[in-house]
């Protein structure tokens, strides 16, 4: 009998130890919690790790850690980068010529942006350089583009303006003239070919063809934000360029680049020629 009551008390005993834990068990309050990425249960609620967040950190935060510059910002884990900079953090600036090259802006947008007009001027752009961005519309009435680019060569070399002894009407001298100048000029049928005029307007250079002969106002654009600038080479022969400015029936516009002064010449004069573009 003693026998069987020994056996009957470690039997109740090791079921009271059972109940104890199954309690402990049923009342912990992490029981059941599954905290992830990392998370701990601490009194039942998960602890999470910098960069996770939600109940059962469950939501992870992409942009944790990522540092994007240059005013960059981080989605889903990836910088998007502002134009003018690139790189995985948008670390890199681009200068300007490499964002006229990507063509997604213009180079009125640029200045827009904060760029400098000079910052501008003599940059390669759709077929030539700049030198003429039209922030202020009011001022050129005649103007309708956001700006114009010439060639970095120059073009001519003797080459007579034409038409001589008679009219053309293509008397517009500020800027904004040059391509109605340049139609006036070939619709002429001059008896004297307007060489210097065709020329222009079969000049093709890449994908654009619309060259036309800049007006008076328009080179002296090119001598201010170009020569002046140092920004390229017009040396030409005299260095003197023509004009689509009809001056009179004998006589057209040209402008000096050894000095600061225009004058008008004989038709029959072949000068440097600088074809010109509008963007």
């Amino acid at each position: 009998m003693k026998r069987v009551h020994s056996i009957i008390l470690a039997i109740s005993f090791f079921s009271f130890v059972t109940l104890i834990q199954s309690c402990d068990k049923l009342f912990d309050p992490c029981n059941g919690v599954i905290c992830q990425n990392g998370g701990t249960c601490v009194d039942g609620t998960c602890d999470c790790p910098d960069g996770v967040s939600g109940e059962f950190c469950d939501v992870v935060d992409l942009c944790y850690g990522v540092t994007c510059q240059n005013d960059g910002t981080c989605i889903d884990g990836t910088c998007d980068c502002p134009e003018g900079t690139e790189g995985e953090f948008c670390e890199t600036k681009l200068s300007v010529q490499a964002r006229l090259a990507k063509g997604v802006e213009t180079p009125l947008d640029l200045v827009t942006a904060g760029i400098p007009l000079d910052s501008l001027y003599g940059k390669e752009y759709q077929g030539g350089i700049i030198f003429f961005v039209n922030t202020e519309p009011d001022k050129y009435p005649n103007f309708t583009g956001n700006g114009m680019v010439t060639t970095p060569v120059d073009y001519g070399n003797y080459t007579p303006w034409g038409c001589y002894g008679q009219a053309t009407g293509a008397t517009g001298y500020e800027v904004g003239d040059g391509p109605a100048n340049t139609k006036k000029i070939l619709e002429a049928m001059c008896t004297s070919a307007p060489t210097s005029t065709k020329l222009v307007d079969e000049l093709v250079i890449g994908e654009y063809e619309d060259w036309f002969m800049p007006s008076i106002k328009e080179m002296d654009l090119m001598y201010y934000n170009l020569h002046k600038k140092g920004h390229t080479n017009f040396l030409g022969n005299v260095q003197r360029y023509q004009s689509s400015t009809e001056y009179d029936a004998n006589n057209f516009m040209i402008r000096f680049f050894y000095k600061d002064t225009s004058a008008y010449v004989n038709k029959i004069s072949g000068d440097d020629i600088r074809p010109t573009r509008i963007f």
